[in-house]
């Protein structure tokens, strides 16, 4: 698989876009045209750990470019009658690469009280505070195994909810390499390897079953964060000269000296 050349968003596209929507929905923000992504960004966050990644039906791997488009508020249809995820929640730190947290495998959630509901707020309200589109509970210092999202497909059809005690039973399909960021390293991306389809199956906070499957951008999102529940970050993935520049650009961040010893 050759490395993705689709174009970046331009800042100030990117900016407008976002300042135009709700900011429920500006994680899904994605602005147009820009320069040729390198196998490593460096720079400040864009809207989403992953923005780079979303794609509209076509990419590299299709043999075509990137068409970049602006989420609109069709996004918010399914909302309207249904409470904000995360409008009670608090923004919490984010544990930043290095941190014990983030690189040790979290516990099964066995009390599905109230302190699991304000959980579940906590990591919503925190994800959109970032402008990301998935969040795992270590990422804001709690080891149990719980993740949420609200992310786009390669179709862009919104995907929004949570799992609890996830497991990843299929990941299959193309192997695409694409650019992957983290909210626990924020400004960097790298070229990851994922599989273009994804299956995970867990409960909800009152104890359904439920099963998530997603295609594309989503199952970028879905492998990602049952990683995180595995202690595992997108950085372990890689191998070679890839490795070494993501460990070089770390060394450089801003946020270096908060991070923990890693690499």
């Amino acid at each position: 698989m050759p490395p993705i050349t689709d174009p970046l968003p331009r800042p100030a596209a990117r900016d407008t876009a976002a300042a135009a929507l709700p900011a429920v929905t500006a994680s899904l923000a994605r602005g147009v045209s820009g320069s040729v992504l390198p196998d490593i960004v460096v720079g400040p966050p864009r809207i989403g750990p992953w923005v780079s990644l979303s794609r509209s039906g076509q990419g590299p791997d299709r043999g075509t470019g990137t068409t970049w488009g602006v989420t609109t508020d069709r996004n918010l249809i399914g909302m309207r009658n249904r409470p904000i995820p995360g409008s009670t929640g608090r923004v919490q730190a984010m544990r930043i690469l290095g941190d014990p947290v983030l690189h040790a495998p979290c516990g099964t959630v066995t009390d599905f009280g109230p302190d699991l509901s304000r959980l579940i707020e906590d990591l919503f309200a925190t994800m959109y505070a970032a402008r990301g589109v998935g969040l795992a509970a270590n990422q804001i210092g709690v080891p149990l195994r719980v993740f949420v999202y609200d992310c786009p497909d390669d179709e862009d059809v919104r995907h929004l909810g949570h799992v609890i005690n996830p497991r990843l039973v299929a990941a299959d399909g193309v192997m695409v390499r694409g650019a992957e960021g983290c909210l626990s390293l924020p400004g960097l991306e790298a070229g990851t390897e994922r599989f273009d389809r994804a299956v995970v199956e867990g409960v909800t906070r009152e104890g359904e079953p439920v099963r998530v499957e997603g295609t594309g951008f989503f199952a970028r999102c879905l492998q990602h964060e049952c990683d995180h529940l595995d202690g595992t970050v997108y950085a372990d993935r890689l191998t070679g000269l890839r490795r070494t520049r993501l460990l070089r650009a770390v060394r450089r961040a801003s946020w270096s000296a908060e991070a923990g010893p890693y690499g």
